[in-house]
């Protein structure tokens, strides 16, 4: 765990902004707009690190507005050091957890890792870097680090959009200074673009058989053809 409380001038609003490498979020928590804690505003957190490792990698500021003022991530660390209204969020896609965080920057840490396992693919948390922490004034501030994924991986989102619907596998990119969801052709080019053309028309072909097949199994199938070597790298040959 770092919990580092690092150099204000590390995170000097004066020179920062969001493009295609920053974003900032008031919370990991808290609904912006209804200024409750809940799940979505996890998932959206989540979101934009994939975003950011699809792409060319990037810094997640936790606790600033879009308009750059400081908010702090103080709300948060109440959250997580009270559990009666912790309790609702430490069941993220079905993993209980059954012990309290506590209202501390490792604590902090700990929770934005275990979001990260949780609501994107197995191979997102090699991708997580630094979590650090700077005060500013008597607000503190989180960065996170989201490094870019190979060029032959890609990450994605389990993604649920109502109560009782079930959740969808998404790929996410950064584009300037927002995520986009690829779907269509967007999402094929990119999976062709990381994993080879002859294998797009391998998933073409299993999608025709099976409509309902899911971007995670065909990702899934992906990955474990690269781990038995049926497939290498760009240049993709399917056996």
């Amino acid at each position: 765990m770092s919990g580092n409380v690092i150099s204000v001038n590390v995170f000097d609003k004066a020179e920062i902004k969001e493009d295609q490498k920053t974003e900032f979020k008031t919370s990991i928590f808290v609904d912006p707009v209804s200024q409750k804690p809940g799940f979505r505003q996890m998932m959206t957190i989540a979101e934009t690190l994939a975003a950011f490792i699809n792409a060319e990698g990037g810094m997640l500021y936790v606790g600033i507005g879009d308009d750059k003022s400081i908010r702090g991530i103080e709300d948060d660390l109440r959250v997580l050091a009270n559990q009666s209204a912790d309790v609702a969020l430490h069941s993220v896609r079905g993993n209980d957890e059954s012990f309290t965080y506590g209202g501390t920057n490792d604590k902090y840490e700990l929770k934005v890792r275990a979001i990260v396992k949780a609501c994107l693919s197995a191979n997102a948390s090699e991708y997580l870097g630094a979590v650090n922490f700077a005060k500013m004034g008597s607000k503190t501030v989180c960065r996170i680090e989201a490094k870019p994924c190979r060029p032959d991986d890609c990450v994605y989102a389990y993604c649920k959009y109502g109560p009782g619907k079930p959740e969808v596998a998404e790929i996410f990119r950064r584009f300037g200074n927002q995520k986009r969801k690829l779907e269509g052709a967007e999402r094929d080019d990119f999976i062709k673009q990381r994993y080879g053309h002859s294998l797009l028309a391998r998933m073409t072909t299993m999608r025709t058989v099976d409509p309902k097949v899911s971007t995670e199994a065909l990702l899934d199938g992906i990955r474990g053809m690269l781990a038995e070597k049926v497939i290498t790298g760009a240049a993709v040959t399917v056996t």
